[in-house]
């Protein structure tokens, strides 16, 4: 039987993917050429969130499936059932891939 993973409070658990090895045009990428602080992964759990100094509950703003990149050196690296996924407040997610159908409205914010 496989464990479900729940979060709590300000923290994700994100499934790591594979850093591309190759550029599009072929060029081989090295672990060195690498930035060496950004990664990639897709949420698989969300928390709660946290509480306010009035005591309200605020709501992360991730959602389980969410394609992101995030801040490597945040990460807590832990394993479920033989495959490994980081814990990682949500602060430290830096972006949330969505996309895009019509590429004529394509506007960065």
């Amino acid at each position: 039987m496989k464990a479900k993973i729940v979060s709590l409070g300000e923290y994700v658990v994100i499934a790591m993917t594979q850093p591309k090895t190759e550029t599009p045009s072929g060029i081989i990428l090295t672990e060195g050429s690498m930035p060496p602080c950004e990664a990639r992964g897709f949420v698989v759990s969300v928390g709660r969130g946290t509480f306010s100094s009035s005591g309200v509950l605020i709501p992360l703003e991730l959602k389980v499936g969410d394609d992101v990149f995030y801040d490597a050196h945040a990460q807590e690296v832990f394993e479920v059932d033989g495959v490994d996924y980081i814990r990682i407040k949500e602060k430290y997610v830096w972006t949330k891939i969505e996309p895009v159908k019509d590429k004529k409205k394509l506007i960065v914010d």
